[in-house]
């Protein structure tokens, strides 16, 4: 899509405007002010205030952002605590992820493992997505477990690490299928919802276990299927087409007997009338 020359000089004034050259000591300062003024810190904050370099810049210079807010003075410990923690679940899933993908890998099944993604794909047909469910409380109502879905995420199958009540220890382990209905987060209760599916297991090995067993068994099945449904189509092609379709014609027991009788017969007297001819 071609822009026109005022939208491209517009772009180029808001570049410029970003593009500051200040010292690292100016940078704090900036940043410091604009803290006093919101209350608090975050990457959308400051990209989006134009007389601030962008979030790439602050980490060029000062590394990670827990050390450039220190040094502002902004200490959110609630922030901090939640980061450490998602850190600490994106690894276990990841490293989860890895553990599912070798125990395929030891039944001679090809599978590969996406960390970004946090998706495995064996045999190139099954999609196995793993995530975390975490706990929602709504007063009032019982417990709720909600999984984040990604966008266009394939169907296959859901590998779920559930939290306990307080989202700190792990509860258990959600096996589901990965549903196509649209939306960003699936939710579910103890009692699970007969349209999820859901089995629990109390160790990641169980879970793995009856995961690979089952998608092992479909996926070896399925060419045996394909090739029913090839010759399906084969036969629906010639009847489209007026080809005659082959026909099984049983032939009675009975039918079958006397034929060969009248077969065995017919070489009883040619073998007698040869044998008259020898001596003749």
């Amino acid at each position: 899509m071609s822009q026109t020359p005022e939208a491209i000089r517009k772009r180029r004034e808001r570049l410029e405007k970003r593009h500051v050259a200040i010292s690292e000591e100016e940078m704090l300062v900036r940043l410091r002010k604009i803290l006093m003024k919101k209350g608090y810190l975050s990457g959308k904050i400051i990209n989006a205030t134009p007389s601030l370099p962008s979030m790439t810049t602050y980490k060029q210079h000062f590394g990670n952002l827990r050390t450039l807010y220190r040094l502002v003075g902004y200490t959110n410990t609630s922030y901090w605590g939640d980061l450490e923690a998602y850190q600490r679940w994106a690894d276990l899933k990841r490293a989860n992820g890895a553990l599912l993908c070798e125990a395929f890998e030891k039944t001679g099944t090809r599978a590969t493992f996406d960390p970004s993604l946090g998706l495995l794909r064996v045999n190139d047909t099954v999609n196995i997505g793993v995530e975390l469910a975490k706990c929602r409380k709504c007063e009032g109502l019982p417990l709720k477990w909600t999984v984040r879905r990604r966008m266009r995420q394939p169907m296959g199958w859901t590998v779920a690490i559930r939290l306990g009540e307080n989202n700190k220890a792990i509860r258990d382990y959600v096996l589901l299928p990965s549903p196509s209905v649209a939306g960003q987060w699936l939710w579910f209760g103890e009692e699970g919802h007969p349209v999820h599916k859901i089995e629990r297991f109390k160790t990641f090995e169980e879970l793995t276990r009856s995961l690979v067993r089952r998608v092992n068994k479909a996926t070896r099945s399925t060419p045996a299927k394909r090739q029913r449904s090839r010759r399906s189509s084969c036969t629906r092609d010639r009847e489209n087409k007026g080809e005659p379709k082959s026909k099984m014609f049983h032939i009675p027991r009975t039918y079958r007997n006397q034929n060969e009788q009248s077969s065995q017969e017919g070489q009883n007297k040619t073998g007698i009338s040869k044998n008259k001819r020898e001596r003749g």
